[in-house]
């Protein structure tokens, strides 16, 4: 855990605020301290040191952390500036504040003035102002005595110690470096073999993903294919229900035209022998047997007109079955052409017939059924030499 953490910030807070209420903001201060006078050399100096460490604290507590070691041992709990301390004993306060600050700056001298508050005539003049009965407050122990101090706690460190027998047996350490390098390398060329391993198979793996990748898509083009050709037969399927529908219609008003023509002649016979309505043989017969005769002539034009809608619709129903015959036969049929490597004009044929308009004339069948004709005798061709 470090020393100084998070968990130190509520009382920093509050020290800053003490200071700015009754000290003032140090960042409005003089570095110039030999122009104030000692009754106000240590309120100043508090606020000028305060200030500096508040700046460490918040802007560079790692290395506030590293550089405060020695304090941190020896003052522990103390080296941590406390809201009492400065409310109870100022000089106290501000003697171990100074010692933190004097350390941090001199293993970390980061500017090339010294900070006018850790000067040797500011803490000759604080020791000066510091009575006698405050032993534990040190300003002058701090320039002359804290910097030896340190370095002997240095010297005396695990760290330092390690550094002279490192430097005492070079050749020791020298072969112990090359051990741990030379073990290193060993580790970081079996996990150099392992990966390359681990590489090799997932290559192995992705090849025969490519391979599996590739039946896949072999398999969905010939799904597409059978995909296409189930829904060119659903259109013909569709487009035939239509077409007997619209024939049962025509079929239906044809035959009661045909109704219609019959009945007319028959009322007039009946009318003749029952004299429901009496026609005089004479001129006036015209106005009767006029309308009679031109109803007569409308109802068969109508008629004609039906029948020969009825023809033409047989006629494309006639072509729609041949169309979705050829639907189901065309899948097996291109298979075995290109296995057979048979002329390409049959495929030509057969989109020919397939995706001609539909005739509403029986007059062009034949030579669509030609064309049938050939593709069927092109395929009677193929398919006997691959069952050879």
């Amino acid at each position: 855990m470090t020393f100084w953490n998070d968990s130190y910030k509520t009382e920093f807070d509050m020290i800053s605020n003490y200071i700015r209420i009754e000290l003032g903001n140090p960042d409005s201060l003089s570095s110039d301290l030999d122009i104030v006078s000692d009754s106000h050399l240590t309120d100043v100096v508090i606020m000028l040191a305060w200030g500096y460490f508040e700046k460490l604290y918040i802007n560079r507590r790692d290395d506030l952390n590293k550089y405060t070691h020695f304090n941190q041992k020896h003052l522990e709990d103390r080296a941590r500036p406390s809201i009492e301390e400065i409310k109870s004993n100022r000089l106290y306060f501000l003697s171990n504040l100074l010692r933190v600050v004097y350390e941090y700056y001199f293993w970390n001298q980061d500017t090339y003035r010294t900070p006018s508050f850790i000067s040797t005539r500011v803490l000759e003049r604080l020791d000066k102002l510091n009575p006698s009965s405050e032993y534990n407050v040190q300003f002058i122990w701090i320039e002359r005595s804290l910097p030896s101090a340190m370095t002997m706690d240095l010297l005396r460190s695990e760290e330092f110690e390690t550094m002279r027998k490192m430097a005492s047996d070079v050749s020791g350490y020298e072969d112990k470096f090359n051990s741990q390098i030379n073990r290193g390398i060993e580790i970081g060329e079996g996990k150099i073999e392992e990966y390359n391993k681990s590489i090799k198979e997932l290559i192995g793996e992705a090849g025969q993903s490519k391979v599996d990748l590739k039946e896949y898509c072999d398999k969905l083009t010939e799904y597409k294919g059978d995909f296409n050709f189930v829904l060119l037969s659903k259109a013909f399927s569709n487009l035939l229900v239509t077409k007997k529908n619209e024939l049962k219609r025509t079929m239906y008003v044809t035959k009661w035209f045909i109704s219609a023509l019959v009945a007319i002649p028959v009322f007039v016979f009946f009318n003749h022998i029952f004299n429901w309505y009496v026609v005089t043989m004479d001129i006036t017969a015209i106005a009767y047997y006029l309308p009679v005769f031109s109803l007569e002539l409308l109802i068969f034009y109508f008629m004609r007109l039906y029948y020969i809608e009825e023809k033409t619709i047989r006629t494309q129903l006639l072509q729609i079955e041949q169309r979705l015959s050829l639907c189901e036969f065309i899948h097996d049929y291109v298979e075995t052409k290109n296995k057979s490597g048979a002329d390409k004009e049959s495929w030509a044929l057969f989109e020919k017939l397939i995706f001609s308009p539909i005739q509403i004339s029986s007059e062009n069948i034949p030579s669509l059924l030609d064309g049938a004709a050939t593709v069927a005798e092109l395929a009677g061709k193929v398919i006997p030499k691959e069952t050879n």
